[in-house]
């Protein structure tokens, strides 16, 4: 399966795209676009292990397992505006805080 550990943000979506079989189902469809396949788009809202099942023109079947890991975004704590107020046609600073990381 390929990619074979992929990331995304939350929110995000991913390709996943098995080979090897004549037909696939995946498992579980939760933040799937479809189960059938041997491509499928995952946007899962949390971290998933999704199993890709793959049949040959004999009847054998295989598996292969893909972690999808999501990552939340900045967690912003705090806004702040420097000079505030500002007026008409003024400019202001604008900082952004969060849990891990300050912005400019």
């Amino acid at each position: 399966v390929t990619p074979s550990a992929p990331t995304i943000c939350i929110g995000s979506s991913v390709s996943l795209t098995a080979s090897g079989a004549v037909t696939y189902t995946w498992a579980p469809s939760s933040g799937l676009n479809t189960t059938t396949g041997p491509v499928v788009i995952a946007n899962p809202t949390a971290t998933t292990t999704y199993t890709v099942t793959g049949t040959n023109a004999l009847g054998c079947t295989g598996t292969k397992t893909v972690t999808v890991t999501v990552t939340p975004g900045p967690q912003i704590t705090s806004v702040t505006a420097t000079p505030n107020p500002v007026c008409i046609g003024g400019n202001t600073q604008l900082d952004l805080v969060d849990a891990d990381t300050t912005y400019y």
